[in-house]
């Protein structure tokens, strides 16, 4: 059985500024990859794999200083979400396809703009102990960063597979 546990980030100001430029830097990477994939499109007639933009992230951390600081794994993690989102898209557009038999234009996933509050507000790290830790029973830490978090259970049923934050109106959540 899957379960989601949802609990309340305590950042200090200092933490919760560091958590925003975490996504405004995943917004940045997020809106680089839909660039880059429409850029090899429109040019070679070929989208890039999944696998294939997962491997230049180390190229990219190379080539910008901006993103050193964030882990490799949240930027696997929009890059696997894109692609997620692409491929909906296009199973969306087959399905419209058979249904109208006509030339409707395909769906596309958007570009996570900062005036929009729905654009990318979420960041997961694809396995637990690699970028992020529980430590103890109220802190986490993720990118080198120990923040408090509100546990209202005594012990955390299961094994955690996968760690993620959201920013819900003004609020963290773990």
């Amino acid at each position: 059985m899957i379960r989601t546990l949802e609990f309340l980030l305590q950042p200090s100001t200092l933490e919760q500024k560091e958590l925003d430029s975490l996504l405004k830097l995943g917004n940045s990477f997020y809106n680089a990859i839909v660039e880059y994939d429409q850029f090899c499109y429109s040019t070679y007639k070929k989208s890039p794999t999944q696998y294939e933009v997962a491997r230049e992230i180390k190229t990219l951390k190379d080539k910008y200083d901006e993103y050193k600081p964030v882990h490799s794994h949240l930027l696997q993690g929009l890059v696997k979400r894109y692609y997620l989102a692409k491929s909906y898209a296009f199973k969306l557009y087959k399905k419209k396809l058979n249904l109208f038999k006509s030339g409707v234009i395909p769906y596309k996933p958007r570009l996570c703009l900062p005036k929009i509050k729905e654009s990318c507000n979420t960041l997961w790290f694809k396995e637990l102990g690699n970028g992020c830790k529980l430590i103890d029973n109220n802190r986490v830490r993720l990118n080198q960063t120990k923040i408090k978090y509100r546990n209202h259970l005594k012990t955390i049923p299961g094994k955690i597979k996968y760690l993620g934050f959201t920013k819900k109106i003004d609020k963290f959540y773990l």
